[in-house]
């Protein structure tokens, strides 16, 4: 029993800790001056986020792109992430355009990609410049996605920790869901 309590601490640690630095940093930079910065910090919160969830379902060995991709396209451009629905302009984003925005970002420090460019604002006020020619995302609407994402995949992992607790108790649980998600 000692150990599943432990087990459910770490994991819980884990997340909620990237989650809380992160924050701390975000609060002490300017969103009008750090435009770059901070949009490189929210894609590093989704590579550990990917890595965590590749490693929790044996897929470690992909690379990170493959990996990136399935949890964007799992816990941040799902549906079922509430926050999607504030920033609907994301349902023309796919995962490939996040990512190709993270490499433009993490190798050439420009915070373009194709037709998707950061603002230094919430693009909600933008919406005149969602056109056909492009579309504006913020760092504060990806980070809230990011952040229901990470709370959507916590309930998953403490729900399986639990599963596996009852199991060993001798309890009956319903089978383990396909974790496979389709947008």
């Amino acid at each position: 029993m000692n150990n599943y309590k432990e087990e459910l601490k770490a994991v819980k640690f884990f997340i909620s800790s990237l989650v809380q630095e992160s924050t701390l940093v975000w609060g002490k930079l300017s969103d009008e001056k750090c435009i770059r910065t901070l949009a490189i910090l929210s894609f590093a919160k989704i590579e550990v986020f990917s890595c965590y969830w590749a490693l929790y379902n044996r897929n470690s060995e992909k690379k990170n792109q493959e990996k990136m991709i399935t949890w964007m396209n799992e816990f941040l451009l799902l549906d079922k992430n509430k926050e999607l629905s504030n920033f609907p302009h994301y349902k023309n984003i796919s995962s490939n355009d996040l990512y190709q925005l993270r490499c433009n970002l993490m190798h050439f420090f420009s915070c373009t990609y194709n037709t998707i460019g950061i603002s230094n604002g919430d693009e909600r006020t933008l919406e005149k410049h969602f056109t056909d020619s492009g579309i504006f995302i913020s760092n504060m609407s990806l980070n809230l996605l990011i952040y229901e994402g990470a709370k959507m995949m916590l309930e998953i992992l403490l729900n399986e920790i639990n599963q596996t607790q009852q199991h060993k108790e001798g309890y009956d649980h319903p089978p383990i869901k396909n974790r496979k998600t389709n947008r």
